[in-house]
């Protein structure tokens, strides 16, 4: 009898956490179906103050690595992961190799020699649901709210061997990064800082400038998220050359030496990996879905199911 009294008090004192549960659930679904409706408005603002007022667990919530060392300190580094990161970086540095001599690698080539067969059709529309996936994934955990994507179905590729996906983002990098890459230079990003109070780059401001430099990693890392997407799951990437072409021009405006720029390429890439294997979950029900077409507040609200990780 005592058995079934504590039992029945252990139902009851869990009815109302399953209630509240519910609720924080419907009120999570709601607010992102207005979202989706400003973002179909081009109500952009109005849209990332929905994301930032609702309590989403997981927008802007990802841990950040500076570096191998940090993973030993924390005792979370292994051999397994150098071995996947210098995979990455090697295809990054050869991708960046060709794309500075126009040309497109050979594995890029092989590629495109194969696209008409059925096969390949199938296994190109598997990696472009991982690809962009990551991208949508990485951005969104640190903070980059997308505002559309285009995953090419299995139809687009046969009528387009040249068919491929994409994730816009809102904010820094959508709205900025267009304006930085038409500066002949922002070297001043990188010399002399403490000098110079304002930039004239048409209408810029230098507290832009600098916050934007500030924000470099976590450009690079949503740039590098497909590509490690691809690389975790099929071990490699046929198509990081548009994705390694931006990063090169990127790099390239920001005048960095060629050992600055492998550092912070391998920042980037350490981080989008670590996220991406937090949330291994989350990115696998993302693709499904951005493959299903759904809205970009269903894809939030999918990762938002997904996160059972502490860290995120």
């Amino acid at each position: 009898m005592n058995f079934c009294l504590r039992f029945s008090g252990l139902i009851v004192a869990r009815k109302p956490l399953l209630l509240a549960a519910e609720l924080s659930a419907t009120r999570r679904r709601n607010t992102l179906k207005r979202v989706d409706r400003e973002l179909s408005k081009g109500n952009y603002r109005a849209a990332l103050s929905l994301v930032k007022s609702c309590g989403l667990r997981g927008f802007g919530a990802a841990k950040q690595i500076q570096s191998l060392d940090d993973l030993i300190i924390e005792r979370s580094y292994t051999p397994s992961l150098q071995t996947r990161l210098d995979l990455i970086l090697d295809s990054i540095k050869d991708s960046i190799r060709f794309t500075s001599s126009g040309k497109l690698s050979l594995l890029e080539l092989e590629s495109l020699m194969h696209r008409k067969s059925g096969d390949y059709i199938l296994n190109d529309h598997l990696k472009c649901m991982q690809h962009e996936a990551g991208h949508f994934l990485v951005g969104y955990l640190l903070g980059v709210l997308p505002k559309r994507y285009k995953v090419p179905t299995m139809d687009d590729l046969n009528q387009d061997e040249l068919a491929g996906g994409r994730v816009d983002f809102l904010g820094l990098i959508e709205e900025n990064l267009i304006q930085i890459l038409k500066w002949s230079t922002i070297s001043c990003l990188n010399k002399n800082l403490s000098h110079k109070s304002h930039c004239d780059f048409g209408s810029i401001s230098f507290a832009l400038l600098l916050n934007y430099a500030k924000c470099s990693l976590l450009v690079l890392s949503v740039i590098v998220g497909g590509l490690v997407a691809e690389h975790s799951v099929f071990g490699c990437s046929a198509g990081l050359h548009s994705d390694v072409k931006k990063m090169y021009i990127i790099l390239k405006r920001w005048d960095l030496k060629e050992d600055e720029a492998e550092s912070q390429i391998k920042r980037a890439a350490l981080n989008a990996v670590l996220i991406l294997d937090r949330q291994y979950d989350a990115r696998s029900r993302l693709a499904e879905a951005m493959a299903l077409g759904r809205s970009v507040g269903d894809c939030i609200d999918t990762i938002e199911k997904a996160l059972t990780d502490p860290v995120i």
